[in-house]
C-alpha cells in the first residue's frame, strides 16, 4: 500500500466517523425514534453507507477524486450507486462487527477497508473512466 492510498483511507474512516457521530446528533433530537434509530447497528450501517456515497458526490470529493471537470451522473445511477454501497458498508459491518464492538472504531475500520478493498480490485478506476472517462485517481 503507498501512502496516498494510506491517507486516502484514513480520510474515508475519519469521513465515516464523522457521518456516524452527525446522525447520532440527528437522530437524537427526535426522542420518539432516538432510541430505536441509535440501537440499530445495521440501520445505522445502511444509512452511513448511502450518505457516504451521496455526500461523496454532492460536496464534490467523487469529482476531485477522479480529477475530471466534466463529471457524469445522473440521479438514478447516484441513487443505484448509493445503495450498493449501503449494502456493502452492511456487509464489511457485519463482518468487522465480530471483531470490533466500539462503534467508533467499526464505524472508521468499515469505512478503511472498503476504501482499500475497492482500490485494490480496480473499483476506483473503473468508477472513473465510467465517470470522467478517465482510467484512475490522479493521486
Amino acid at each position: 500500500m503507498n501512502l496516498s492510498l494510506f491517507i486516502e483511507c484514513i480520510f474515508v474512516g475519519i469521513y465515516c466517523v464523522f457521518i456516524y457521530f452527525s446522525l447520532v446528533c440527528l437522530f437524537s433530537l427526535v426522542p420518539l425514534f432516538s432510541h430505536v434509530l441509535l440501537s440499530n447497528l445495521w440501520f445505522m450501517m445502511l444509512i452511513v453507507g448511502f450518505i457516504k456515497h451521496l455526500f461523496g458526490y454532492l460536496l464534490g470529493i467523487h469529482q476531485s477524486y477522479c480529477g475530471c471537470i466534466h463529471f457524469k451522473q445522473s440521479f438514478p445511477a447516484l441513487f443505484i450507486e448509493c445503495l450498493i454501497e449501503s449494502f456493502l458498508f452492511l456487509l464489511a459491518g457485519l463482518a468487522l462487527h465480530i471483531l470490533i464492538k466500539n462503534k467508533i472504531l467499526l464505524f472508521f475500520s468499515i469505512g478503511v477497508l472498503l476504501h482499500a478493498t475497492v482500490e485494490f480490485i480496480g473499483g476506483h478506476a473503473l468508477f472513473c473512466m465510467s465517470k470522467c472517462g478517465q482510467n484512475s485517481s490522479p493521486v
